[in-house]
């Protein structure tokens, strides 16, 4: 019984082991408050490359994933002076088709 509990265990240990979280890699996007279904949101490259979907003015340069932190580095040009700046968006879980963030903002995975 004894061995068996412990064969169990060890199964349940590698199986959990193996699992990883979901690739941050894709489409990400949000609906446009008051404009819904139209979305804005980013891609994120393989490559570390960002892409802005439907921002205008925000032209996303690059991406960088620790731990629970997603930074993206972009440059702004709404201001009529273009800036560059690197943002930090805090990971609260990340599933195949969503992404949230903990400030409670929800990204869906664009097919």
């Amino acid at each position: 019984m004894k061995k068996t509990l412990i064969s169990i265990a060890m199964i349940a240990l590698c199986a959990c082991a193996g699992e990883k979280e979901p690739s941050l890699v894709g489409k990400w996007v949000m609906p446009i408050p008051g404009q819904e279904p139209a979305v804005q949101g980013m891609e994120l490259c393989a490559d570390g490359t960002a892409k802005s979907i439907n921002m205008h003015t925000l032209t996303l340069i690059s991406w960088e994933q620790k731990k629970d932190s997603l930074f993206i580095k972009a440059t702004s040009e709404g201001s009529g002076e273009a800036f560059t700046s690197i943002d930090t968006l805090k990971i609260s879980k990340i599933t195949q088709d969503s992404l949230f963030l903990s400030d409670g903002e929800v990204l869906t995975r664009e097919q």
